[in-house]
């Protein structure tokens, strides 16, 4: 009886260390994890305070994910037009449409990151029946959002897969792309000033053929904007766009084209690094009418 007692006893106390042991471990598991977890968000720099540029930045965190839902809509002149207004021609993405993104970012530093998107396309979404739904151009950028100076500076550059049928048809597989957008606060006023630009070159699988019409060999485009923030979250901007192009029809590849002026004047809701809603008109200051006004709709939404 006491020899049974005693290898009671020590089973017993074994179970017990090993309980303890797995209780240890687990708890120290627990706290490597909780702490991975919580290095995975960097912290705030304080460099970006406009809205719209710090919701395009984007989430803090190691890992997050990105999303937008875009809507081109009619000229206000005919609310049942299909196209919105192509004053130059252009090929492709004339269609008045709902478009929505979906991405997967990872964030390199609090102020630049990696961000892989791709989404859909619906044109003709209003207007009694959806024409078709396209994939939106999967896009792989980099992204740099800052402060130099004065100044509060956004970069961007990339590459996108061509899925867009009428860019397609012209030959037309990718597109590398940069742009940027500054904006500074003009003394103690409510008032922000700054430049945007962006240049694509698109990158083509043939020879220019004559049906391909107005395909573009590079398209450069800038302008300046402005900004009155009635509060840290809610604003009214107006950016004036000036569009240069050269064509795959020129012989001379550094013959570049104006293009239609065009501007924009929109309202800004900004909720920090998560959401940023404008709706917007987009119009043609030479051109000025209800016909060329068009109504417009952009989000972009970070979360993680």
């Amino acid at each position: 009886m006491k020899i049974k007692a005693l290898a009671c006893s020590v089973l017993m106390s074994l179970l017990s260390g090993a309980v303890v042991s797995a209780q240890e471990s687990a708890s120290r598991s627990s706290t490597r994890i909780q702490d991975a977890l919580e290095q995975k968000k960097f912290q705030e720099t304080g460099e970006i305070t406009d809205p719209q540029l710090k919701a395009q930045a984007g989430s803090l965190s190691r890992y997050s994910l990105t999303a937008s839902l875009n809507y081109e809509g009619p000229p206000l002149g005919d609310l049942s037009a299909e196209d919105q207004p192509n004053p130059d021609g252009a090929v492709g993405g004339t269609e008045t449409s709902l478009s929505g993104s979906l991405g997967a970012r990872y964030r390199l530093s609090p102020v630049s990151s990696v961000t892989l998107t791709a989404g859909l396309k619906a044109l003709h979404p209003l207007h009694g029946g959806m024409k078709r739904m396209d994939l939106s151009n999967p896009t792989l950028s980099y992204d740099l959002a800052h402060r130099v100076g004065d100044f509060q500076l956004r970069q961007v550059a990339g590459v996108s897969s061509t899925t867009t049928p009428a860019l397609k048809k012209v030959g037309q597989v990718a597109g590398l792309f940069y742009s940027f957008s500054t904006i500074r606060e003009l003394g103690s006023s409510r008032t922000s000033a700054g430049l945007t630009g962006v240049v694509i070159v698109p990158v083509y699988e043939r020879e220019y053929q004559p049906t391909d019409r107005r395909a573009t060999r590079y398209y450069l485009a800038f302008g300046p904007n402005l900004t009155y923030n009635f509060s840290d979250r809610f604003t009214l901007t107006t950016n004036l766009r000036l569009p240069y192009w050269n064509l795959r029809s020129q012989e001379n590849p550094w013959a570049w084209q104006n293009r239609t002026i065009s501007q924009r004047v929109g309202l800004g809701f900004g909720f920090g690094r998560n959401a940023y809603v404008s709706p917007s008109l987009s119009f043609y200051p030479g051109r000025l009418a209800m016909d060329t006004t068009t109504i417009n709709v952009s989000t972009v939404f970070s979360g993680l």
